[in-house]
């Protein structure tokens, strides 16, 4: 909405600047807080300020404002001049709501008060930023008793803004904004600046300094189009104060003339604006400007609109509740009347003899002292003609390789020179094992050795038995005796021994008499048979480690450390330094809770990881983008002092690299050659009405105006000065 003044703006201004004292109320919802101010030259001085007063109705609304005049002190007492700062709620489109202009309007007569003009609180904070840094990028959060409105700011522009409602948790609270933010916004504002300012007038300090800990300690960069970790900073209620102070007192001392300072009304939403009066349903009625320290007359106190008396018959219809319910009314209009001594000067000159002499020669003097001041006008006005340069803006992507190994920066290969960082993590990882294998006992038994031939046999421990697809092996070495002749038949050799099966299982469990074939002999020459059924075999499944689950769990781990190291780095980033993980790490100690193999359900890992990283200064980069941009700036055009946009997206060149790659884009504004000298000399005493097109026909200029110094000049010079020393050219878009 912007500020705005009643009435017209000073027609004239003295040569020497007087200071000017000024009271300021600031409305929040429900409560009020004054302060006491002055324009002094170029600066806004805060004097002093009050407490919040928080009120009921507007009957308690006019006793607290009254409070928080009195708590300024007793150079507030004969200040009439006041400003306003209202909070968004106040106001609609059009300006202040109905049924606040009736409060406003009891407010001014009742103290006293003489209103100047408002300012939006909300537009001061803005405007505050921008008055520190025109290209700013940031984005303003501005809590409220019970929403939360955001405010995207880029290149000294307001881009969009929205609000939501305010719950107890201010993080979840500029998530939602945020995500509406990404729904709502271009492709090219898509970007979020890496700076939050958080604003509240309702806030405490400490709760202020508790908003600030949760939001810096929230992850923006993962989940939100932040460049990079945003640098969160807090403006509490004295600082909103401050700014509706600044804001307001500089377009105040713009109107009147009390000020050389232009205010420049920086981005496209918010303009400076003159007027009505009507904005409180006040009728403009003009009159002069006080010179000095708020000089005060003898005219019973008005409310007016930004220094202009206002007509009564014009305001709204407020009933006189306040003086009949409230007796506290008649003693706050009391301490508020004029000083006594305009009084004794009033009743001095009435009684004098000598009245017309003292009235001729006041006339005669002033009449002298205009013809001087005009004379004085003429020959020493200056000429001051603001411009802007036809600027171009150059957008381009760039590749830039950030190297640690390389021994400076080399610009035109867009290698920049990094340093490397690394970061020893810790963690450990579980997961479940894949691998499954069968464990269990091997059957045993004993059996009968038969020695079919005439000569002893002897069998090692170990000797293969089988029966079918099953194997087993002799626990004991063991001799059989040979076969005897018993004449038409021969008696076998027998011995006992025990064996086990090869295999573990119940398969090996063969019955009472089961023949088994010893090793690589026929059975015509020895064979055996179970003496009684065997018994222990047995097998079952179990879950044992794989050595792909130790592969599996340690890239899982090296992930996750990797990813841990990537958000410490982010966390460090800040300050002109940034840094960037790359994909170089290195296995410090590796502790796995088993082997391959081993029979277990679970593996851990306890692993420390050395994650490498560079880091870079953003100083560092103008030359990189200055050469990138090179071929692209027309000829005669030279880049403007002041850091471009600079959207990056880190990534590692390779795998196990130390260098990592910066995706940018790079927009950039050049400004094209203006020789001021040459300007000047060739605008020499021309006519006023052709200036501005002398300027804008000029092909570096695209836009221009003027101002003469001081203001009242417009009215007695026609022409240009003469000399080139009375003409001032300020380039609007000149970096400072």
């Amino acid at each position: 909405m912007g500020f705005k003044i009643f009435g017209k703006q000073a027609k004239s201004a003295s040569a020497e600047i007087t200071p000017h004292t000024y009271l300021c109320l600031m409305f929040v919802n429900q409560s009020v807080q004054a302060a006491l101010w002055k324009i002094d030259g170029k600066e806004i001085q805060t004097l002093g300020e009050s407490s919040m007063f928080a009120f009921e109705d507007d009957e308690d609304g006019l006793i607290k404002a009254d409070q928080a005049l009195q708590d300024l002190g007793a150079d507030s007492e004969n200040i009439s001049e006041v400003v306003f700062g209202f909070d968004p709620q106040w106001v609609d489109e059009v300006g202040l709501l109905k049924e606040k202009k009736s409060f406003i309007k009891s407010l001014t007569e009742n103290l006293g008060l003489t209103p100047v003009g408002f300012v939006v609180i909300t537009d001061a904070l803005i405007q505050q930023i921008l008055s520190k840094d025109s290209l700013a990028s940031e984005v303003l959060i501005y809590t409220h008793y019970d929403t939360v409105s955001i405010f995207l700011i880029k290149q000294g522009k307001l881009v969009h803004e929205l609000s939501v409602g305010r719950s107890d948790n201010i993080v979840q609270d500029i998530v939602e904004g945020l995500a509406r933010f990404t729904k709502e916004l271009t492709s090219k504002d898509a970007y979020l600046p890496a700076k939050l300012v958080l604003a509240s007038p309702v806030l405490s300090v400490q709760e202020m300094n508790d908003a600030q800990q949760q939001i810096t300690s929230y992850d923006w960069s993962e989940n939100h189009p932040f460049v990079q970790a945003p640098v969160v900073e807090t403006m509490t209620t004295l600082d909103v104060l401050y700014a509706v102070v600044e804001q307001a007192g500089t377009a105040v001392a713009e109107a009147k003339g009390l000020s050389s300072k232009t205010n420049k009304q920086i981005g496209s939403k918010m303009p400076e604006m003159v007027t009505d009066a009507e904005e409180f349903g006040f009728e403009n009625i003009d009159s002069p400007v006080n010179s000095g320290d708020n000089f005060q007359t003898s005219v019973d106190p008005q409310a007016t609109s930004f220094g202009v008396p206002i007509s009564v018959s014009k305001l709204p219809e407020v009933t006189n509740r306040f003086d009949a319910v409230n007796p506290v009314v008649k003693k706050i209009k009391k301490s508020r009347q004029m000083p006594i001594i305009f009084k004794k000067i009033h009743r001095w000159y009435s009684n004098h003899p000598h009245k017309k002499i003292i009235l001729g020669g006041i006339i005669g003097g002033i009449i002298t002292l205009l013809a001087m001041f005009a004379g004085w006008i003429v020959m020493a006005h200056q000429l001051e003609i603001s411009v802007q340069l036809a600027e171009k803006v150059i957008k381009k992507d760039v590749e830039i390789l950030i190297d640690p190994t390389v021994a400076s920066s080399r610009p035109d290969e867009q290698i920049l020179k990094g340093s490397l960082e690394k970061l020893e993590i810790t963690d450990s990882e579980t997961i479940d094992t894949t691998g499954v294998t069968l464990v269990g006992e091997r059957a045993k038994g004993t059996i009968t050795l038969l020695n079919k031939t005439t000569a002893p046999k002897t069998f090692d421990s170990g000797t293969s038995l089988s029966t079918g697809s099953l194997s087993f092996s002799l626990d004991e070495e063991v001799t059989v005796a040979s076969a005897s002749d018993q004449g038409d038949s021969l008696d076998y050799g027998q011995a006992e021994v025990a064996i086990t099966a090869r295999e573990i299982g119940a398969e090996g469990n063969i019955g009472e008499g089961t023949e088994l074939t010893i090793s690589n002999f026929s059975t015509g020459t020895y064979s055996a048979k179970a003496k009684s059924g065997f018994s222990g075999g047995s097998s079952r499944e179990v879950r044992v480690v794989a050595t792909e689950d130790r592969t599996q769990v340690l890239n899982l781990l090296k992930e996750k450390l990797v990813a841990k190291a990537t958000e410490q780095f982010s966390q460090k980033s800040g300050n002109g330094t940034y840094y960037a993980p790359t994909s170089k790490t290195e296995v410090i100690e590796a502790n796995y809770s088993a082997a391959a193999g081993d029979e277990t359900d679970r593996l851990t890992l306890d692993l420390t990881l050395s994650v490498a990283g560079v880091s870079y200064l953003a100083d560092d980069l103008r030359p990189l983008w200055e050469a990138a941009l090179k071929e692209d700036i027309p000829n005669g055009y030279s880049l403007m002092e002041e850091n471009p946009e600079f959207l990056s997206e880190v990534r590692p060149e390779a795998t196990a690299s130390s260098r990592v790659i910066l995706d940018a884009a790079v927009t950039a504004k050049a400004r094209p050659p203006f020789d001021q000298q040459m300007i000047k000399e060739g605008l020499l005493n021309l006519p006023l009405r052709e200036l501005i097109g002398r300027l804008t026909e000029r092909p570096e200029i695209e836009s221009a105006g003027y101002q003469l110094k001081p203001s009242i000049a417009r009215f007695l010079v026609r022409k240009t000065p003469t000399t080139a020393d009375r003409i001032n050219i300020i380039v609007s878009n000149q970096a400072e």
